[in-house]
């Protein structure tokens, strides 16, 4: 999984990452170059040292509005990058809030609902 630490000095040094990084090679593929910007297309092929080939592609990556996150990977992502920096009391008063706007409600109305 990428996180804010794939991107340490120390992780891109890893000579362990810099060996597989020595191994890739990035083609341009036309056709996603002239789908852009309506389709964000990838291929990824792995070549293991036997020979053998594994492929995956998509037109819309994980996040994208045509391949949305659900509210489920919504909160982890969030909590998994605003713990660093926040409380998990925090991170919950944050998910609240998100919850509140989703479905269109003003704190007025959370209010008046709470009110005997």
């Amino acid at each position: 999984m990428v996180s804010p630490a794939s991107f340490t000095n120390e992780r891109i040094q890893d000579p362990l990452l810099r060996t597989i990084i020595n191994k890739m090679t990035i083609d341009e593929n036309s056709d996603f170059t002239a789908k852009y910007p309506d389709e964000y297309n990838c291929k990824i092929e792995v070549q293991t040292l036997s020979g053998k080939t594994f492929t995956a592609e998509t037109s819309f990556p994980k996040g994208h509005k045509n391949n949305p996150l659900s509210d489920s990977e919504i909160n982890d992502k969030f909590k998994r990058l605003a713990t660093p920096t926040i409380t998990d009391e925090q991170c919950d008063m944050h998910w609240a809030y998100y919850g509140i706007w989703k479905v269109g409600k003003t704190f007025d109305e959370i209010f008046d609902a709470l009110v005997v």
